[in-house]
This record gives structure tokens, C-alpha cells and sequence, in this order.
């Protein structure tokens, strides 16, 4: 009996092949009618392509103001957006913006806390300052000045409760109770 050889059944990997590139094609057309191109990272693009070029646009980072440091940090994390939505993602490129999210981080971290530590700093030496001069600067506790009568949070009830009386000084003499 000569004839035509069985047909052999396909294999889970030709299966999955087909269905792989029946995929990319719908892809491809979907891409196409938004006027949009598919492009397979795997062989169109140079492995060294880590967006260096976009990245020297933005130039060197000012090293002196904490204010402007932060700016270009902002400049450089819409870069990296730009570059994530606009281009297929490299091992390279992802390696360089997954630093710039982490340096980031670190930076917008230490930022605030900076300025605001140098700004009480500049407080303290004015209100130092101030003190010298007799009588320019009064300080009280939050306790001294007298709740309006219609605040919130009378005693038993929701609300922020009194502060504590002052504790005892050095130079002010405990009070003494005249029984």
C-alpha cells in the first residue's frame, strides 16, 4: 500500500507558536489602525541604548541649591516617563531608571527635611535675637490663653483636652499652699 504518509498531530509547541503569532498580528493591526508601529525589542534594537542622549539634555544637576536640585530631579523623573512611554524598554534603560527612581526617592527624602531644619534654624537665631531686647518677646504656654466659649471639646465630651499646668523651675518657686 503506497500512499500518503499519516499526518502527524502538531505539537503543544507549534500550537503555542501559532497562537504567539496570530497574537502579534492582531497586535500589529490593532497598532496600525491607532496609526501606531509594533516593534520587537528582541532584535530592532542595540542593546546599548539606555536614553544617555535625553538624559545629557538635561545637564549637570546644581549642586548648591537644595530647591533647584530638586527641579532638575522632577525634570529628570518626566525624562524618564517620556522615555518608558515613548520607547521600548532595554535592560540598559531599565537599569538607568530604575537608579533615577531609587536616587530620587532618597533625594525627595532629604529634601524637605533639610529645608525645614535650616529654616527653624534661622527662627531660633531671630528669636534669640529678639529675646536680648527686653521685653519684645513674651513666651507663654499653650495653657495661658483662655478657651473662647464656643470651642468645641468641653470636659466629657469629643475634643482636645487642657494642657497640663507648668512644671516647677529653678527660678520660680514651687507654689505653696497657704493651709
Amino acid at each position: 500500500m503506497k500512499g500518503k504518509p499519516p499526518r502527524r498531530k502538531k505539537s503543544g509547541f507549534a500550537y503555542r507558536e501559532a497562537a504567539k503569532q496570530k497574537k502579534i498580528a492582531k497586535l500589529q493591526a490593532d497598532a496600525a489602525e491607532l496609526g501606531m508601529k509594533v516593534i520587537d525589542s528582541r532584535t530592532s534594537l542595540p542593546e546599548d541604548d539606555d536614553g544617555s542622549t535625553e538624559f545629557e539634555q538635561l545637564g549637570q544637576p546644581p549642586l548648591d541649591d537644595s530647591y533647584t536640585a530638586l527641579d532638575w530631579v522632577r525634570k529628570v523623573q518626566l525624562m524618564a516617563t517620556h522615555l518608558a512611554m515613548t520607547r521600548p524598554i532595554t535592560d540598559a534603560l531599565r537599569e538607568r531608571f530604575k537608579w533615577a527612581k531609587d536616587l530620587s526617592a532618597v533625594l525627595g527624602m532629604t529634601h524637605q527635611r533639610e529645608a525645614l531644619e535650616s529654616r527653624v534654624k534661622q527662627l531660633e537665631a531671630k528669636l534669640k535675637a529678639a529675646e536680648r531686647q527686653l521685653g519684645a518677646v513674651k513666651k507663654e504656654r499653650g495653657n495661658a490663653v483662655p478657651r473662647p466659649p464656643t470651642a468645641r471639646g468641653q470636659r466629657n465630651r469629643r475634643g482636645p483636652r487642657a494642657l497640663p499646668p507648668d512644671p516647677p523651675t529653678n527660678d520660680t518657686p514651687p507654689e505653696s499652699d497657704p493651709a
